[in-house]
């Protein structure tokens, strides 16, 4: 008998991170719960990814690493619940949400949701048989809003070759599909026929124990008491902050290779440790006001589904009205400290080491999943 699948589809910049690094972490005491967060092995090496979205994409028929079609991750998948006699298997992705089909690569907005209907599909008839729970954490899309036009400006090069970003207003008539939260979960619900779907509002007030962690775990009925405490409360990635992020605007309108760009990613994050400016994006107040009127009436029919008890706005915990026009002066010096720190020795070596492993992970997949392993099982004995 197959075990009951919690399906946790995101969303991005909700905690997915963390949560996802918890139960990679956490694989003892889950098991003692008789919960997996199943993994795949690559030349006989386990892997463990973090996430499931390289398993999402390859609904779709992208190719990430490991390089495996959807069919062969179940096959890992359930071969694991088996022998572990699981009674829950979580999956975990970000890019179920979102991903492939990529908005950017979309003309037709009829053509995108047909597509992301073939991936719940497909999804659904590789989890048949098992009783299936979605659970999603759901960010006031203001407040994603932000949040994602920063981040996405942060990774564009890496994440395609197109320049996503080019304003605000061109971005959010692009991401439009991603605000429409009633639509997305319902093709999942109705898709993978759910027998349960659990909606919480990502808003730091409403989140069980203020974290994204226990919120999950309580929610869906894991007992959160047997997990190092340290685990709960990692942060994981980081933010840059307001005036490198204008100088990433600038460098992302020249094409470089990916080694170049990670090495940017770094050196921006680097210099925002330091910076006093703070990390919150401000959002063009024409596309916020636009944005709202967009959004309200899919809230309401959001709550009226799957949150008649809450109330959920298109906007909560988003400041950056507050936040003061950055001056050109501020983003001269912070172009310049840019240019000094990428060119710097330390930069240098460390994008000899990103080489490296790029290398090793494109062309000698064996010794990358033993390295990659040999990493975990330090960082996880360094924070027992």
């Amino acid at each position: 008998m197959k075990p009951k699948v919690i399906v946790h589809i995101g969303q991005s910049k909700t905690g997915t991170s963390a949560i996802q690094s918890f139960l990679t972490l956490s694989t003892k005491q889950l098991r003692d719960q008789r919960v997996i967060y199943p993994m795949v092995t690559n030349h006989g090496m386990p892997l463990a990814l973090g996430s499931h979205n390289a398993m999402a994409d390859a609904l779709m028929g992208v190719s990430s690493y490991p390089f495996l079609a959807a069919e062969e991750y179940f096959e890992q998948f359930w071969r694991e619940a088996e022998k572990q006699d699981a009674k829950t298997m979580i999956l975990s992705a970000e890019h179920l949400f979102g991903g492939q089909p990529r908005l950017w690569d979309i003309s037709d907005v009829s053509e995108y949701w047909e597509l992301y209907e073939q991936k719940a599909s497909r999804l659904s008839k590789l989890l048949a048989g098992a009783q299936v729970e979605i659970f999603v954490h759901l960010r006031p899309q203001i407040d994603w809003l932000s949040s994602t036009i920063s981040h996405t400006i942060k990774i564009e090069r890496l994440a395609s070759e197109k320049q996503i970003y080019r304003s605000d207003e061109q971005f959010f008539e692009m991401v439009k599909p991603s605000l429409d939260y009633d639509k997305i979960i319902s093709i999942w619900a109705d898709q993978l026929k759910a027998e349960k779907v659990i909606v919480s509002p990502y808003v730091k007030e409403k989140l069980i124990g203020r974290s994204s962690v226990i919120d999950f775990l309580t929610r869906t009925g894991i007992d959160s008491e047997h997990f190092p405490e340290q685990r709960i409360h990692r942060t994981i990635n980081e933010s840059i902050s307001r005036e490198y992020i204008e100088v990433k605007k600038v460098l992302n309108a020249t094409p470089r290779t990916k080694d170049d760009e990670r090495l940017i990613v770094h050196c921006l994050k680097r210099l925002s440790r330091s910076s006093d400016l703070g990390t919150y994006y401000k959002v063009d107040d024409e596309v916020v006001r636009a944005a709202v009127d967009f959004c309200d009436p899919v809230n309401q029919r959001l709550m009226d589904r799957f949150l008649p008890a809450e109330d959920f706005p298109s906007r909560s915990e988003y400041r950056g009205a507050d936040q003061p026009d950055l001056t050109q002066a501020q983003i001269d010096v912070a172009m310049e400290k840019f240019q000094a720190e990428y060119h710097s020795v330390q930069s240098r070596i460390w994008k000899t080491k990103a080489q490296v492993k790029s290398t090793l992970r494109t062309k000698a997949r064996p010794v990358h999943s033993a390295l990659h392993q040999l990493k975990r099982l330090y960082r996880v004995v360094s924070r027992m």
